[in-house]
């Protein structure tokens, strides 16, 4: 992704970005990337039971060349998620 906006908190922050917005601010990111792989398993145990389980891997990081967070994780894109889901 090119030009990414991001929020960043001033809760807990010590950016000098945050003197004057007590809450946060808008933040670009010129280059992002995210890859990861996905895995679904769904079956229909019952007649109009279905049943589905997806895993998420997402390695999503900062790719902006010269940039203090080059190569950190993204904020607020998790890693790892799972969900189970029956219909």
């Amino acid at each position: 992704t090119r030009d990414q906006n991001d929020f960043a908190s001033c809760f807990v922050a010590t950016n000098p970005s945050c003197a004057n917005r007590a809450f946060g601010f808008y933040d670009n990111s010129a280059r992002t990337r995210a890859r990861g792989l996905e895995l679904v398993l769904g079956m229909e145990p019952a007649d109009g039971l279905e049943v589905q389980a997806t895993y998420s891997h997402v390695d999503a990081r900062n790719r902006t060349p010269g940039s203090a967070a080059e190569g950190n994780l993204l904020a607020r894109r998790p890693q790892h998620s799972m969900a189970l889901v029956a219909d």
